[in-house]
């Protein structure tokens, strides 16, 4: 990047410098450009390691569990500790007092072995507030991981255009240092919105974005990116979703009423490649699970079944 470069950017009277500025401005600019990394590897790694964690304090617990069932067999204090949670805090904050005198008094120094009982309540309660610090964070880091994953992929076409904007040319970029490859690697990003992309709704993004172009927003006229219109978009996959729909229906009850007369294996074979079709559509067309395209091909094939029973249609 030049000197020229650096100080004004790659355009003529900037609202912004180019840099985390030009770049926050441009993904709160369009939704679909919200694309950030998930981090897989050091999540991945953040939880071995807080799960290491948290099997180092289940495997002193064990111990401690070990050393009170053998010294419990011959000391009811132990067994009451075991039963009683208040009573183990009360020994433990015995243990805490007989320090604090002892440290005053002694210089530092204290005894362990004047009360072994409170000693020990002690390290198994100071233990616990570690098993409880430790179990947080290791559960709440895997509800947030399940949550990132749960996060949909960048589309083709929104990942492009963000990284045609932060592709500076010359193989620089809007951001420098580590941040240079945070779009590199695909299978590691994640979109925070989550829209309405069904297969018909791409096909109008893909092929026929320019034609809902929003004129009013140009915002980077030099990289020849534009925006279009999502609610329009929409609108038009529903009208061909309604077209489609109402041609497939009229269109095969006019068939069999033009094969009133026909055999009945002519009619069943139009009533078989209609339902074909319409499966098809649906199932290209939309984000449909297979139970949904089973019950609304059904209840489709249940209608031309009908109408060819009832041998409706003009009799002549």
């Amino acid at each position: 990047m030049t000197d020229l470069e650096a100080q004004i950017g790659r355009f003529h009277h900037p609202e912004r410098l180019d840099g985390f500025p030009s770049l926050a401005s441009f993904i709160g600019d369009d939704v679909e450009a919200a694309i950030f990394q998930k981090f897989d590897r050091l999540s991945a790694r953040n939880l071995l390691y807080l799960q290491s964690n948290v099997n180092e304090l289940q495997a002193q617990l064990d111990k401690f569990d070990s050393i009170d069932a053998r010294r419990g067999i011959h000391d009811a204090v132990t067994r009451l500790s075991a039963k009683g949670y208040r009573d183990l805090k009360a020994k433990a904050g015995r243990y805490t007092k007989q320090r604090e005198i002892g440290a005053a008094m002694e210089g530092g120094i204290m005894d362990k072995d004047k009360d072994t009982i409170a000693a020990d309540a002690f390290e198994r309660v100071e233990l616990h507030k570690q098993i409880k610090e430790a179990m947080r964070d290791y559960r709440e880091a895997l509800i947030q991981a399940r949550e990132v994953m749960n996060f949909g992929a960048p589309s083709n076409r929104a990942l492009s255009t963000l990284r045609r904007y932060f592709d500076t040319g010359k193989g620089n970029t809007v951001l420098l240092d580590c941040d240079k490859n945070m779009l590199s690697e695909h299978a590691d990003l994640v979109k925070l919105v989550q829209t309405n992309d069904d297969r018909l709704s791409r096909v109008l993004r893909y092929v026929f974005g320019r034609c809902f172009r929003d004129r009013q927003r140009n915002p980077q006229p030099q990289l020849n990116i534009y925006y279009f219109s999502e609610d329009r978009i929409q609108l038009t996959s529903y009208v061909v979703s309604i077209v489609f729909c109402g041609i497939l229906l009229l269109g095969s009850m006019a068939c069999l009423s033009v094969l009133n007369k026909k055999a009945w294996q002519v009619r069943l074979g139009v009533v078989a490649v209609f339902t074909s079709l319409f499966a098809a559509v649906i199932g290209l067309l939309t984000n449909a699970k297979r139970s949904e395209l089973f019950a609304s091909t059904a209840a489709y094939a249940a209608v031309l079944v009908v109408y060819v029973s009832a041998n409706l249609g003009p009799s002549g």
